[in-house]
């Protein structure tokens, strides 16, 4: 009995030996930041997005809205929305610098806004910090990485072209979290 017990051990202790060996030997599946899982030159739909405050007139960046560094307290403008689909959960917001390509695609940072398909607009969230408001979310922190959230245009006035992707997304809250884009439109918020 002794030995029965013994011998079903060893073939227990190398059956959980070969799985492990099997597991160990499979080749990691890389992870994607989040701001590399659209294609900002996709065109889905025919959303329109427009600035709601007349300070932004898409030409130049407002003094006001510039990063700290440069004197400002930015934050994301308010965008009206039109023509987006009606199976949208979430309107992301990319933020991006053309004219520098490591901050490009949403390296200035990726919000959200939680919308119920009557809204047509977006919120505005401050600038360089993690406060947010209800229905609104950082999907993905600015790749500088000096401060959190969305980094305000930041160039220092070197004429750099600042831009906006707008995605009406579906939404899953799992991690990472999962979206699938309706459809989206560019906006180009000026140069600084």
């Amino acid at each position: 009995m002794y030995l029965r017990a013994w011998f079903s051990g060893v073939l227990l202790a190398g059956a959980v030996g070969l799985v492990a060996s099997a597991l160990a030997q499979r080749a990691p599946v890389p992870k994607r930041p989040l701001a590399e899982r659209f294609n900002p030159d996709e065109k889905v739909g025919t959303m329109t997005a427009r600035f709601i405050e007349s300070a932004w007139d898409g030409i130049t960046i407002p003094a006001a809205q510039v990063c700290k560094r440069f004197g400002g307290n930015g934050a994301t403008p308010r965008l009206a929305l039109d023509g987006y689909h009606s199976g949208t959960q979430v309107i992301l917001l990319a933020f991006n610098d053309e004219t520098y390509e490591p901050m490009n695609n949403g390296g200035h940072g990726i919000v959200g806004f939680r919308i119920n398909g009557k809204y047509a607009s977006t919120g505005s969230l401050p600038g360089e910090t993690n406060i947010i408001s209800q229905g609104n979310f950082i999907v993905a922190d600015n790749r500088l990485g000096q401060s959190p959230g969305y980094l305000p245009p930041c160039s220092g006035g070197q004429g750099h072209l600042y831009s906006v992707t707008v995605m009406a997304v579906t939404w899953a809250d799992t991690n990472p979290p999962y979206y699938r884009v309706l459809n989206q439109t560019r906006v180009e918020l000026g140069r600084y």
